[in-house]
């Protein structure tokens, strides 16, 4: 039997390699675009940053997976900007411009939140409390399969 911690984290190393694979299409598309738009660097950094918060969160994990797969999301678009980088006149439009800022700060709110939520978590010492209910939750499958097997 699994625990949560366990489907969580095995879960976590799933996507690691689609995460990778996603920061190597971000360094391509800051590399092609760069000279056009430089906050696509600031925004791969936030990227990363919200990724390496990811890793080494211990309390928000479900939460950080679920952030990640959102901001993972965004593959395609970048793919998209890729085969789009030959007509960089494109980017200079002030309402894509806009958006990549909105993105920016967005991305921003998450890390914020993401370092927040961690340190909260830290300060309330709500280890103790996650590891006894799942210690209860286990304690009382194991009371009720010993039950169960009573009962035969």
């Amino acid at each position: 039997m699994t625990t949560k911690a366990e489907d969580v984290l095995e879960s976590v190393l799933d996507v690691k390699p689609e995460l990778d694979e996603f920061m190597g299409g971000v360094v391509n598309v800051i590399n092609a675009l760069s000279p056009t738009i430089p906050m696509l660097s600031i925004i791969a950094t936030l990227i990363n940053e919200i990724f390496t918060i990811n890793e080494k969160a211990q309390f928000n994990k479900k939460i950080s997976e679920s952030i990640i797969n959102r901001i993972a999301s965004v593959d395609p678009t970048i793919k998209f900007l890729i085969s789009r980088a030959k007509c960089d006149e494109n980017f200079r439009d002030l309402r894509q411009q806009r958006s990549f800022i909105r993105f920016q700060d967005s991305l921003r709110k998450i890390k914020v939140f993401a370092e927040e939520y961690e340190a909260c978590m830290r300060d309330l010492s709500f280890t103790m409390t996650i590891v006894f209910d799942e210690q209860r939750r286990i304690d009382n499958d194991s009371s009720n399969d010993i039950l169960a097997e009573m009962v035969k």
